[in-house]
């Protein structure tokens, strides 16, 4: 397989561990707020093997993403590992777009100095991609890396939507 494309960012943000990943781990509502993604729901548990291939992991589903731009709109479903307020991570199943997808988000809370009022968590996106072929590459290429940008972007808009704005 050809090497992935890797995507990494950290950065702090003035919500809980928990509240971040609350936002992460709810997948139906990605339809709502990233860009490009038409739809998203889980399907149910994954099975036995992602026990295996996570054993920290305490939650596993399997969930669908309909993503689409110019005139491509694709689906491809991923086995999601969670361990509760520290991590999520998504491993896309073999599918017609991606040769390889995996997604990990990793919170870590930190301590909070006595001027703050608001608490930090120091949030660590990874992605790691390869499209299935040279025409997806070629069409969805240079939006996926923007897109891979964003995504802190994104799921900060969204924190601010749900629990309000918070200085940092």
């Amino acid at each position: 397989m050809e090497a992935l494309n890797e995507f990494k960012e950290k950065v702090v943000l003035p919500y809980t561990s928990e509240q971040l990943y609350a936002i992460v781990a709810d997948v139906d509502s990605y339809k709502d707020f990233l860009p490009y993604c038409l739809d998203s729901r889980v399907l149910g548990p994954s099975g036995p093997r992602a026990k295996q291939n996570d054993p920290e992991a305490t939650r596993f589903v399997d969930a669908e993403l309909v993503i689409g731009f110019s005139a491509l709109r694709e689906s491809y479903i991923s086995e999601v590992s969670m361990r509760p307020h520290e991590w999520v991570k998504a491993k896309a199943k073999p599918s017609p777009l991606f040769k390889g997808l995996d997604t990990a988000w990793h919170f870590r809370s930190l301590p909070q100095a006595p001027h703050m009022r608001t608490p930090q968590t120091e949030v660590t996106f990874t992605l790691a991609f390869a499209f299935s072929s040279p025409m997806y590459a070629a069409i969805a290429g240079q939006v996926f890396q923007k897109l891979s940008s964003s995504m802190i972007d994104a799921f900060q808009s969204r924190s601010e939507a749900v629990y309000g704005w918070r200085a940092s």
